[in-house]
């Protein structure tokens, strides 16, 4: 995925899931959900610059991603932002 790949200026902190996997539509008894939803925690840290562009180029390139909480904390070495994003797609 896109916003996996390393990213110049960033630094990966950590990653993690963000609850359980969850049906995206709606679902009829008996029946598979026909798409599943699955949230993605991020931290990465930067400078507040890096960290604006990386946020453009998750727009940019992928404009129907859905987005959870994004939480940056600004200094003036490093800072670090924490997003998360969904991914939706047919369950295995």
């Amino acid at each position: 995925m896109q916003f996996l790949r390393r990213q110049e200026g960033l630094s990966l902190l950590s990653t993690q899931t963000v609850g359980a996997a969850a049906p995206a539509g709606p679902t009829t008894p008996g029946l598979q959900p026909v798409l599943s939803r699955r949230g993605l925690e991020l931290s990465v840290s930067g400078s507040y610059a890096d960290l604006v562009r990386y946020v453009s180029t998750l727009e940019t390139v992928l404009p129907s991603l859905p987005w959870g909480g994004l939480q940056l904390k600004a200094s003036q070495q490093k800072s670090e932002m924490t997003l998360q994003v969904y991914v939706v797609g047919v369950p295995p």
